[in-house]
């Protein structure tokens, strides 16, 4: 958080507190000292500490405003984000993006190795949909119009590590004039969403979870470690005669996924 404050310095003042006639009355240095400390009451104060800054100032009335807001600018970011992340994962899904170099065996997928650019390729299909759910926004406040513009010009960073992503903004000003002082109030927003918390278990654990429970015996207990999935596993058999097994998960959370609430589903055969 950073407050710019826009004041001309005023003319320094002297006092002479021990004036060459000592008989004066000492309700003149007194007067003068209760100016003195009257007017630090109402100075904005910025004390600034691991580049962030604290304000004190005898009205707090607008800095619970700036808060306000950014409540506000958080609530909208974080519809938009978790809109965006449950829309990226399902087309992970259906497109087995999230599989280095898918093979079709007939209508199903094996799933031997998982995509080595998974985290760049969510990131990039993350983004787009995070600009256009934003983008269907309508606000009437310039500060959130000024947030969507700095979502639609990609002017914020992302950071996707597996599970967990990350998106920050810290170039949305927030102007306010208060007594007398010009204030432009610049939020540090970090947003953090964990697929976990949200209902999903990320392509790295399923992964993970796969390779651990593809020789075990009773694999569909085994894959209960995906504790957002329901998990199926059935026996198949090829027109060869080979038997296979199909790994069917089911989201036991239900999202809204192409307008209405449903629940996430995709099977692959485990190599």
């Amino acid at each position: 958080m950073k407050f710019i404050q826009n004041k001309k310095k005023p003319k320094y003042l002297q006092f002479n507190f021990f004036p060459k006639n000592r008989k004066g009355d000492l309700s003149v240095l007194l007067l003068v000292v209760l100016v003195l400390l009257v007017a630090s009451v109402t100075l904005f104060s910025l004390v600034i500490s691991s580049g962030k800054v604290k304000a004190k100032i005898s009205n707090a009335q607008f800095i619970n405003n700036f808060y306000s807001k950014q409540d506000l600018i958080e609530f909208y970011l974080n519809q938009a984000e978790e809109k965006a992340i449950v829309e990226t994962y399902n087309e992970f899904v259906e497109n087995s993006d999230y599989i280095n170099n898918p093979i079709t065996s007939g209508k199903e997928i094996e799933f031997k190795n998982i995509n080595n650019r998974l985290d760049e390729n969510f990131r990039n299909r993350f983004i787009e949909n995070f600009e256009n759910e934003f983008g269907n926004y309508n606000f009437e406040e310039d500060y959130l119009n000024n947030l969507k513009q700095i979502i639609l010009n990609e002017n914020f960073e992302v950071v996707v590590n597996k599970d967990i992503l990350i998106i920050t903004i810290d170039n949305l000003e927030m102007n306010s004039f208060v007594e007398n002082i010009n204030l432009t109030y610049i939020p540090e927003i970090s947003l953090k969403f964990n697929l976990k918390k949200i209902g999903l278990n990320s392509f790295y654990e399923i992964y993970d979870v796969k390779e651990k429970c593809k020789n075990v015996k009773d694999m569909e207990d085994c894959y209960g470690d995906l504790i957002n999935f329901n998990v199926s596993v059935i026996e198949k058999e090829k027109t060869n005669g080979e038997k296979y097994f199909l790994v069917t998960l089911v989201s036991k959370k239900r999202f809204l996924i192409d307008g209405k609430f449903d629940n996430l589903q995709f099977s692959f055969v485990p190599m």
